[in-house]
């Protein structure tokens, strides 16, 4: 019943998708609080920020962020296999079919970044136009494949907490 309700509730609206990048340290606070905004992944660590709404779908950062996403007092759209370990998120349903959905109630494809997931959802919610701000894609780190966990003993270039 929630994908009804969520159904073109911020239809003509500009919202923002807000990744984690390194290029969101330089975002003024005073932009990020002036839209209607998707915060994804680690967006808990920019301090005193509440995203309208949160998304994450990749499992190792619902594994090692489950006290922190917990604690984020916002709508959470959340991958579906992990939703019992968040109370009242959204599941999100992963197809592995690519495509765009227009109708995330019945699943989406991830694209292999959370960020398509929340463009999928901003145009069930009916926004006009999204702006990414903190959306950099592209890595200094040389990890392994997507998806794999890796661990690092130095700062973190790659995203805008070290």
């Amino acid at each position: 019943m929630i994908w009804n309700e969520l159904h073109d509730i911020h239809k003509g609206e500009t919202g923002l998708v807000i990744g984690n990048g390194p290029s969101l340290k330089s975002v003024p606070r005073e932009f990020l609080e002036s839209y209607p905004s998707f915060g994804t992944n680690r967006i808990y660590l920019l301090d005193d920020f509440i995203p309208t709404y949160y998304v994450a779908i990749n499992w190792l950062v619902l594994r090692q962020s489950l006290n922190e996403i917990n604690a984020i007092y916002t709508r959470k759209f959340i991958l579906s296999e992990c939703t019992h370990e968040i109370p009242g998120s959204i599941p999100l349903k992963s197809i592995p079919l690519p495509h765009f959905s227009f109708n995330p109630r019945n699943g989406l494809w991830e694209g292999h970044t959370v960020t398509y997931a929340c463009l999928q959802l901003a145009w069930w919610m009916g926004f006009q136009k999204i702006l990414l701000v903190g959306v950099d894609h592209r890595y200094r780190t040389n990890g392994g494949s997507p998806n794999q966990e890796v661990t690092s003993f130095e700062v973190d270039r790659d995203h805008f907490h070290p």
